[in-house]
């Protein structure tokens, strides 16, 4: 089951730099995941990976007219940012005075 897109070219160009700046933020990512000592900062960098891939497979989706491929992806963007989010406030929650754990 697959959801066909067509796209006029010029969204197809549109679509393949905004894929080739999402490819850039990946390798980013790798990057910085594999010079961190720290397991919770690599735990972190991780998730930032399986976001940033998650946007990577939006605009290579469309790109290949794939609408599973894209929503697949955006799918994986918005939880790998949900529990980053949540992470988030868990650590602020945390380490607010008073706070009991």
């Amino acid at each position: 089951m697959d959801i066909p897109v067509d796209l006029p070219v010029a969204l197809r160009w549109l679509f393949a730099a905004l894929a080739l700046l999402q490819l850039l933020a990946v390798v980013a990512v790798l990057r910085r995941m594999r010079h961190l000592p720290d397991p919770t900062a690599r735990a972190v960098a991780r998730w930032d990976h399986l976001e940033a891939v998650g946007f990577l497979a939006v605009p290579v989706g469309l790109l290949l007219g794939s609408g599973v491929l894209g929503l697949g992806g955006f799918v994986l963007a918005c939880v790998a940012g949900s529990v980053k989010g949540v992470r988030f406030l868990r650590g602020r929650r945390s380490k607010r005075p008073g706070a009991t754990a």
